[in-house]
């Protein structure tokens, strides 16, 4: 059938994605590596996490909850994409530099939307 893809490239692309988490290197030097395109890697990484999202119980939310619980594992930098586009990397081992950070968003977000929701 046109436009599917085998379930043996999404067991690559899950197999590479778990050596990505394990390899402590940025996305370009990895790709290069593995000879991928950058932009098919975080293609690739979008359509696996969509399907873990899909097959997994989602906690109750609350309206107009700020941030949602997160759990690393095995994890060597942390990935914030927020909905506007912006995406933020933080070393998963540096809890102050996360802190910082997370600090700065909540900031800048409270003032952009005045009297929302605080976490």
């Amino acid at each position: 059938m046109a436009g599917c893809v085998d379930s043996k490239k999404w067991a690559e692309w899950r197999q590479r994605l778990e050596r990505f988490g394990r390899s402590g290197l940025p996305v370009t030097r990895f790709c290069a590596g593995e000879g991928v395109s950058v932009a098919s890697f975080y293609l690739w990484r979008k359509k696996l996490a969509a399907e873990k999202r899909e097959a997994q119980p989602q906690p109750p939310t609350r309206e107009g909850q700020a941030f949602s619980p997160v759990t690393l594992v095995g994890a060597s930098t942390l990935v914030v994409e927020l909905p506007g586009g912006t995406r933020l990397q933080v070393p998963a081992g540096n809890v102050g530099l996360l802190r910082a950070a997370l600090e700065e968003i909540a900031a800048a977000d409270a003032r952009w939307h005045p009297g929302g929701s605080s976490c």
